[in-house]
């Protein structure tokens, strides 16, 4: 007889939530709010050219997403650039106001793929290679910028620590990619003990079709050119996010130095990469604002910096994202299709994050 694992209902599920964001707040992001008085001054020296700047180099860098995703998406079924634009404003505003966005997220953008014609593999492939590719890149330019800054700066445990933690990741990664490669016995029972996580009837198809896409990486590797043209635009959008960052600060008359930035900025995304609140929101904030001020950034004029760039980095897209989603709804017809493992494996992701249906 097998043991059935309970799930904690919807209304306790969200009560333990909105504790979680509670606390967060509580003690990360009141202690960063404590100044935020005195950061009322530092509007009066805001310079609105650029302010500007830094919301286009903020867009440039969802630009610069959206042509990651095309590159990698080569092929028959290729979308226009507008519309995996489209489709990644979607996916952005789903992961910014879902708890555990990033599933949901992803299971939103695997939807609208399909259903503007992208083929089952070509969608999974897509978000496998475009998620991994974009961390992968974020990770090297963390790297690098700690060890320009350690030479001038000397080293820090924090920021080194988490740049450690965010390898160890990848380095796991990268394994259960090798390990399905050559169907290591440790990386099929992971696998399948991820098929049963999500109630998929047959766990060992999870494998199978992770198979197929690190056949699809395989053959991105072996083609150098296409490599470096996604590592490009992956570079190009960390690159236009941080200087959007350094816009709204230079803005307010702070000049940081590149290596700084890079690592207060790498260290807040790797921290808002743990499921806590929907697209790391408060922890983001109170892990940017806190490594600024460990860079010699005044209080004030760092919460200043960071409430601005987060505002169109994160809540304005959630209004852009849902108008997208519904121009996509209303103007691509439903693509039909073979539901295979990893298809069942995002609608079910999808399903856990809808809100609770009872028959009336």
């Amino acid at each position: 007889m097998t043991m059935r694992r309970r799930r904690l209902p919807p209304a306790l599920r969200r009560v333990v939530w909105v504790l979680s964001l509670f606390l967060i707040v509580h003690y990360l992001v009141v202690p960063e709010l404590s100044g935020a008085r005195e950061s009322a001054s530092v509007l009066a020296r805001l310079s609105p050219w650029l302010a500007v700047v830094a919301v286009f180099a903020e867009a440039g860098s969802l630009v610069a997403y959206a042509l990651l995703a095309r590159t990698l998406l080569a092929g028959s079924d290729r979308p226009s650039l507008s519309t995996i634009l489209r489709i990644q404003l979607s996916t952005l505003a789903a992961s910014h106001v879902v708890p555990g966005g990033s599933a949901a997220g992803a299971a939103l953008g695997y939807r609208l793929l399909r259903k503007t014609g992208v083929s089952a593999s070509n969608a999974g492939f897509l978000l496998g290679a475009q998620s991994l590719g974009s961390a992968a890149v974020l990770s090297a330019l963390l790297w690098v910028a700690v060890a320009v800054s350690v030479p001038l700066r000397g080293a820090n445990d924090a920021y080194v620590g988490v740049a450690l933690a965010g390898t160890v990741v990848m380095a796991c990664v990268v394994a259960l990619i090798i390990g399905v490669s050559r169907e290591t016995r440790a990386a099929v029972w992971y696998l399948r003990a991820i098929g049963r996580v999500l109630h998929l009837r047959d766990s060992s198809a999870v494998a199978r079709s992770l198979r197929d896409l690190i056949a699809r990486f395989r053959a991105l590797a072996t083609d150098r050119e296409l490599l470096v043209r996604a590592a490009g635009w992956a570079a190009l959008q960390w690159l236009a996010d941080a200087m959007s960052l350094w816009l709204f600060l230079a803005a307010i008359g702070i000049r940081m130095d590149p290596d700084a930035l890079l690592i207060a900025f790498g260290l807040a995304n790797v921290s808002a990469a743990i499921p806590l609140t929907p697209g790391g929101l408060a922890v983001y904030e109170a892990v940017l604002t806190s490594s600024l001020v460990g860079f010699g950034v005044p209080r004030a004029e760092a919460i200043i910096g960071v409430l601005a760039y987060r505002l169109f980095e994160f809540w304005i897209p959630i209004p852009v994202g849902a108008i997208t989603f519904l121009t996509i709804e209303a103007a691509e017809p439903e693509t039909g299709g073979r539901v295979d493992a990893l298809e069942a494996a995002f609608e079910m992701a999808a399903s856990k994050h809808k809100p609770d249906q009872t028959a009336p």
